[in-house]
């Protein structure tokens, strides 16, 4: 099914925070606080103004993520395939025609990153688009149509164990999204040395 642009795109936010965080000690990277907000809060509020809805990709603690999500959504197959399985369990439950993704442990995104990927998408809708910061691309910070043809190419991969997500987004021949300005705003926290960092800044 394709896209069309008689109206506005519709669009999901999808917060990526179904990973294990072993190099945090197992520690749930989404609810680690900055200025006294959890991760996963910071990111639902700076996506909620433009977006239709927010989804949660989370495997624990879903109560609370519950809190700042329009839906949490555990992975369809609990098989620790990684952020692949996130992205396809959040393609299945996207009811808009199109999905904006970021990590729960990038939050410090700049207030325009939906209109930035929006203004991209919309010249050429049946692309992906993903986040570039003037040096290399960053491949959780995706924007997908949400049509059959992508679902069943991830779920295909998954299949085949195929997890390396560049490779996929590699695949997809994404438009690249310019964030040059800021590249600090894609910084990961998901070691304990980022986080105190972000702490003492």
């Amino acid at each position: 099914m394709g896209i069309s642009l008689s109206q506005p795109l519709s669009v999901s936010a999808g917060i990526l925070a179904g990973g294990q965080g072993s190099r945090l000690g197992n520690r749930d990277k989404g609810l680690l606080q900055m200025q006294g907000r959890a991760f996963a809060e910071i990111l639902s509020s700076r996506l909620r103004p433009e977006v239709d809805q927010v989804l949660i990709s989370a495997n624990r603690n879903t109560g609370q993520y519950a809190q700042w999500a329009d839906r949490v959504v555990r992975d369809v197959i609990a098989d620790c395939k990684g952020p692949l399985r996130g992205i396809d369990s959040l393609l299945q439950a996207c009811s808009s025609a199109c999905l904006l993704l970021t990590p729960c442990d990038t939050p410090a995104l700049p207030a325009d990153y939906v209109s930035r990927f929006r203004r991209l998408a919309e010249r050429d809708p049946q692309r992906a688009v993903v986040a570039h910061d003037g040096e290399r691309v960053h491949p959780l910070h995706l924007w997908l149509p949400c049509h059959d043809g992508l679902g069943a190419n991830l779920s295909q991969r998954l299949a085949a164990d195929q997890l390396r997500v560049m490779d996929w987004i590699r695949s997809l021949s994404p438009l690249t999204c310019d964030f040059s300005d800021c590249p600090e705003a894609f910084r990961n926290i998901n070691t304990e040395a980022a986080y105190q960092k972000l702490l003492d800044d």
